[in-house]
């Protein structure tokens, strides 16, 4: 019992659960409410969603392995590479899993004709590690990187089960909340990179908090943090349908959210400041997708 809580704790299953949960509402409630053309079988879904998984739970296993030296100064109450599992296992752990991802994601696309996106899954993979590995390292660059990963796991199910260029209000939507995924996710990453200097900086790494000094990254995060601000309001405002419980959800659990997320990084200053504001993040994203079985009900 004891190494299966381990292994889930080093798949991130709380993460894993959010992109299952995010795959299963617009497969079965946003595409079903608004009659998108669904062309995958429930198998072939589900060959997708495993293949999605097993290829993050690899890319966050690899992870770990890279960010032993960090972890230890970091996170050191959550170093589980060697402390509980050696080096060599997490590496053969990787292996499996994303190995049964590729050969999943593979099997689907010759069963759905798209024998493209073999490349595309194998491409997944020597991102997550090239991340890992060295684009981390690099400022901004592996933030970008690794959030485009996240928003890629909704753009592939549209492609798999209809086309990004259709006009239905399921697919829209999906597009929407794909592109806030991706905002979202990279300033948690940024705010991760804050949150991580000490670590990072005796690893050599040269994030964006490392380059400008926090200061300047969290002015440049402000800065960044205004381009969603518009769409947010807009879509509270013009969207969402005429139920006045729908726009009260919207604005309290979401848009109130985002705003006190730009007073909290204004006014961060210490490491738990920043581990606050990347817990706000997440929540905003969380409801996100609670928003949307309020709009498809």
């Amino acid at each position: 019992m004891k190494h299966v809580f381990l292994w889930l704790h080093m798949i991130r299953w709380k993460n894993l659960l959010l992109i299952l949960l995010c795959q299963f509402l617009f497969k079965y409630r946003v595409f079903t409410f608004f009659n998108t053309t669904q062309n995958l079988s429930d198998f072939q879904f589900y060959l997708l969603v495993f293949s999605i998984l097993s290829i993050a739970a690899g890319g966050y296993i690899i992870n770990d392995v890279f960010d032993i030296d960090c972890d230890k100064i970091n996170k050191p109450d959550k170093v589980y590479i060697p402390n509980q599992i050696s080096k060599k296992s997490a590496k053969f752990l990787y292996a499996i899993s994303t190995c049964l991802g590729v050969i999943s994601g593979s099997l689907l696309s010759v069963l759905t004709g798209k024998f493209y996106h073999i490349f595309t899954f194998l491409m997944v993979v020597f991102l997550l590690y090239f991340y890992s590995a060295s684009l981390k390292k690099i400022a901004f660059l592996g933030n970008i990187v690794i959030a485009s990963l996240i928003g890629f796991t909704l753009f592939i199910l549209i492609d798999f089960e209809t086309s990004i260029s259709d006009t239905n209000r399921g697919v829209l939507l999906t597009i929407q909340f794909t592109y806030f995924a991706f905002f979202l996710n990279l300033f948690r990453e940024i705010v991760k990179d804050l949150e991580d200097q000490k670590g990072d900086f005796k690893a050599n790494m040269k994030t964006l908090p490392i380059l400008l000094g926090s200061k300047r990254t969290i002015n440049l995060l402000l800065v960044l943090s205004l381009f969603p601000i518009y769409p947010i309001i807009n879509f509270g405002l013009r969207n969402l349908d005429q139920k006045l419980s729908t726009k009260i959800f919207y604005f309290i659990f979401i848009a109130f959210p985002y705003f006190l997320y730009l007073y909290k990084l204004y006014s961060a200053k210490h490491q738990k400041d920043f581990e606050k504001i990347s817990k706000l993040l997440k929540l905003i994203l969380a409801s996100g997708l609670f928003l949307l079985i309020i709009i498809t009900s």
